[in-house]
C-alpha cells in the first residue's frame, strides 16, 4: 500500500497552492461530509480530495467551516475543471450540495456506485466494495456517518474516516473498470456517467405547512386536529430554521401527530423534557390559530408529480422480459431498465428499433442490449 499524507486546507493561500498541485494530475477522488443530521439546512462541512503519483497518495481536507478567505470557498475551480476526471462514490447528495452551494454541476465525472450497480454487486456500499475488490476493511458505522461534521476540532477518528472515503477510490475504480471491460459493460458505464453529469440535481421543495399532511396518520385526523397539526408543524419549522436545528431534534413528526390528536382533551401533551419557552411558543401558535377563526383545512398532502401510465398489458410484458434478462445478467431489474423508462416505452409502443431509440430516457446500451427483446415482448401482446 502506498504511503499517504493528509493536509488540512483552511485559507485562501493554502487552497490555491493545493489547486496548482492537483491540476498536475489527471484524476482526483472526491467526497463530502455535511451536517444534515444536525442543521436545519444542510451545508458542506468538509471536502475530501485525493490525488496520487507512483509513490504516494495526497489527501486534502478542505474545511468550509474554518475557511478564512474573504470570499466563499472557491470549489468551483475544481468542479468546473473538465480537464480532470473526478471520481465519486454515491454522489447524488454531493451533487445536490455542490449545485445548491456553488451553482455548478461537476463535469468529467465517474461514480463507482454506478459501476457497481451495472456489475450487479449485491451491496454497492463503499465499505463492502473496498472489502470485496481490494481486501481493505473500513469502518463505515452509522455513528461516524451521523457525526456532527460542523463541530470543530474534528477528532482523529473522524479525520481518518474522512480520508478513507477517498484514499482508495481510484484503486477501486480501476478494479471496477477492469471487470466492466471483461463483461462488455464499460460502454454502459461511460454512457450512464455522461448522462448523469448532464442532468440537474434534484433540489428539495420548500417546506410548507401542507407537508404535515404527509405525516403517517394525518389522514385520520379531524379537521380541527389537522389544523392543530399544521400549526404545530409550521411553528416547529420556524423555530428550527432560526436555530439552524434539524427538525426532528426539536420534536419528531409522530410526537406532533400525538399532540394534535390529544390537545383538545388534554393540553399537557407536550414531551416532559421540552424546554418551557419552546412549549409556550407552540401553545401560543395554537391559540392564535384558533382566534383567527380561519376555515379548517381539508386533508391535501403535497402531490407528487404524476406521470401518465403506459397500458397495463404492455407494461407487464416488458416487465416480465426485464426480469428474465436481469436474472440472466445478474443485475437488479431497476438498474437494467428503470421503471420510468419502462413506462415511457409502454406509452410510446415502439414498432421498430429506431422508434425505441427515440423514446425519452432510453440509453444506447439499453437499445442495443434489450431492443429486440422489448419489441418481441410488445409484439406478442
Amino acid at each position: 500500500m502506498k504511503d499517504f499524507s493528509i493536509v488540512f486546507v483552511k485559507e485562501s493561500k493554502q487552497f490555491f497552492e493545493m489547486l496548482d498541485f492537483i491540476e498536475l494530475f489527471e484524476e482526483i477522488s472526491i467526497d463530502m461530509e455535511a451536517d444534515g443530521f444536525y442543521a436545519y439546512k444542510a451545508k458542506p462541512c468538509l471536502w475530501q480530495l485525493c490525488v496520487e503519483d507512483e509513490a504516494k497518495k495526497y489527501v486534502f481536507l478542505v474545511d468550509p467551516v474554518l475557511w478564512k478567505g474573504k470570499d466563499p470557498l472557491p470549489m468551483q475551480h475544481i468542479f468546473g475543471n473538465d480537464q480532470i476526471l473526478k471520481i465519486f462514490h454515491g454522489s447524488e447528495y454531493d451533487f445536490q450540495m455542490i449545485y445548491e452551494t456553488y451553482s455548478i454541476v461537476p463535469k468529467n465525472i465517474e461514480d463507482t456506485k454506478i459501476a457497481a450497480d451495472l456489475l450487479g454487486c449485491p451491496s454497492p456500499g463503499l465499505d463492502t466494495l473496498l472489502n470485496d475488490f481490494l481486501d481493505i476493511k473500513v469502518n463505515k458505522s452509522k455513528r461516524l456517518q451521523r457525526a456532527n461534521w460542523a463541530k470543530r476540532p474534528l477528532t482523529e477518528e473522524l479525520v481518518d474516516y474522512a480520508a478513507l472515503d477517498v484514499l482508495h477510490l481510484k484503486d477501486l475504480r480501476g478494479k471496477l473498470i477492469n471487470e466492466l471491460e471483461e463483461k462488455g459493460r464499460l460502454k454502459w458505464y461511460l454512457e450512464e456517467c455522461f448522462l448523469y453529469q448532464n442532468s440537474n440535481p434534484v433540489i428539495q421543495d420548500e417546506i410548507t405547512k401542507e407537508h404535515s399532511h404527509k405525516i403517517k396518520g394525518a389522514k385520520k385526523l379531524s379537521k380541527s386536529q389537522l389544523a392543530i397539526l399544521e400549526i404545530l408543524f409550521e411553528t416547529r419549522e420556524s423555530i428550527c430554521s432560526k436555530k439552524n436545528l434539524a427538525s426532528f431534534r426539536l420534536i419528531g413528526n409522530q410526537q406532533l401527530l400525538d399532540i394534535a390528536k390529544n390537545y383538545e382533551g388534554y393540553k399537557d401533551v407536550f414531551p416532559k423534557r421540552m424546554d418551557f419557552k419552546i412549549k409556550k411558543k407552540f401553545i401560543k401558535s395554537i391559540d392564535l390559530m384558533k382566534a383567527s377563526k380561519k376555515p379548517l383545512p381539508i386533508f391535501s398532502p403535497p402531490k407528487k408529480k404524476k406521470y401518465k401510465k403506459g397500458p397495463d398489458h404492455l407494461t407487464k410484458a416488458i416487465r416480465e422480459m426485464r426480469l428474465k434478462k436481469s436474472e440472466k445478467l445478474n443485475i437488479l431489474p431497476g438498474v437494467l431498465l428503470p421503471a420510468r423508462i419502462l413506462n415511457a416505452i409502454a406509452l410510446s409502443n415502439p414498432k421498430n428499433l429506431n422508434e425505441l431509440k427515440n423514446v425519452n430516457g432510453v440509453r444506447k446500451w439499453q437499445a442495443e442490449l434489450l431492443g429486440e427483446s422489448i419489441l418481441n415482448a410488445i409484439d406478442k401482446v
